[in-house]
């Protein structure tokens, strides 16, 4: 009995130590952190000995501070205005063929076809022929409606079923008249575009009534450079030609040759494939000159030669009209006539612009 009252003034004594102390206001706590996890507290040991139960998981979010609205920031992009970029300096050459061409509208336009027809052949479809520019001139403007081809021993046109009357003009110069001969005397070549002009013709066209064929020279034939070429196919068929042309100070200058031989230089009168007696050689020359004088004039030679030699072709087996000193028994494939034609042209140009 005694014992255990003195156990129970232990805990009295106990109890009256540790009031004043816990009565003690407790320290200000320091700030939450701004978004801690508390861990969970351990339970204390229950005092009939059980198993402690482990508290949930509380976890407390910081609130988000309101962040301010985000307007994106346009940029604009500026560029900086460039001078506009000088045009490079016109090279002499250059300033000569502005030159030439001005010269060339002018007279163009005085010539102008008013009220007729006209036909062209760039230089494009020249070259797209079989034979390309060694096509002969004749051959190549039957590529013209209205033009047809009369026999080869006359070497001649027809336009509009007219005869002859063909007017040749280069660069807008009348070429002189010629006689119509076997072969051709412009070469095709030289041509950079050609025009059959036809139909009611003014009165600056003289009194070609049939057509004017208008060549136009190449338009890159002045710029210092040349070709060769060979050219070649059955019959001994060969043709070689040369160009060259070029500017030196205000002069425009273009030369050309051409050589043609063939074992078939007209046409064959026998069904055979070899003709008889029919060979021929050609030679061809061309020169143009172009001088600027000043501003308002300009000087223009144009020269041109041809040589062609031909042999006129048998046809065996022919009776003799003409029986001279008694002889009938003449054989026609042991002739040997021959035909040579040489053909010069010169033109001499004298072009100025007055006024507007």
């Amino acid at each position: 009995m005694l014992k255990r009252r003195m156990l129970a003034a232990s805990s009295a004594a106990s109890l009256l130590l540790c009031g004043p102390v816990c009565a003690q206001a407790p320290a200000a706590a320091p700030p939450p952190a701004p978004a801690p996890a508390i861990a969970p507290a351990a339970s204390p040991p229950s005092s009939a000995g059980g198993t402690a139960i482990a508290l949930p998981t509380i976890e407390i979010t910081a609130p988000k501070r309101l962040q301010p609205l985000h307007h994106p920031h346009i940029r604009v992009a500026t560029r900086r205005r460039q001078p506009p970029t000088a045009p490079p300096p016109q090279t002499p050459e250059k300033r000569v063929a502005g030159a030439n061409e001005r010269f060339d509208e002018a007279r163009r336009a005085m010539v102008a076809p008013a009220g007729a027809n006209s036909y062209q052949l760039t230089q494009q479809a020249l070259e797209a022929l079989p034979q390309g520019t060694n096509t002969p001139l004749d051959k190549a403007l039957l590529q013209v409606p209205g033009v047809s081809q009369d026999a080869a021993a006359s070497g001649q046109l027809h336009v509009r079923n007219e005869h002859a009357n063909l007017q040749y003009r280069i660069n807008g110069i009348m070429l002189p008249d010629g006689v119509g001969a076997f072969g051709q005397i412009i070469d095709t070549g030289i041509v950079g575009s050609l025009a059959l002009i036809t139909g009611a013709l003014p009165a600056q066209y003289g009194l070609r009534t049939a057509g004017v064929l208008d060549i136009q020279t190449k338009t890159d034939a002045f710029n210092n450079s040349g070709s060769v070429g060979v050219y070649g196919g059955s019959h001994g068929t060969i043709a070689t030609s040369a160009e060259y042309g070029g500017t030196v100070g205000q002069t425009q200058y273009y030369v050309s040759g051409r050589y043609f031989g063939s074992s078939v230089g007209l046409e064959n009168p026998t069904p055979a494939y070899n003709a008889i007696h029919d060979n021929t050689s050609q030679e061809k020359g061309f020169l143009y000159l172009s001088t600027v004088l000043d501003p308002t004039s300009r000087l223009t030679l144009i020269s041109g030669i041809a040589n062609g030699a031909y042999e006129i072709p048998n046809n065996p087996g022919q009776t003799p009209v003409y029986t001279p000193f008694g002889i009938t028994s003449f054989d026609s494939a042991l002739l040997n006539e021959r035909q040579r034609e040489l053909n010069q042209f010169n033109v001499l140009a004298y072009q100025k612009s007055a006024g507007d």
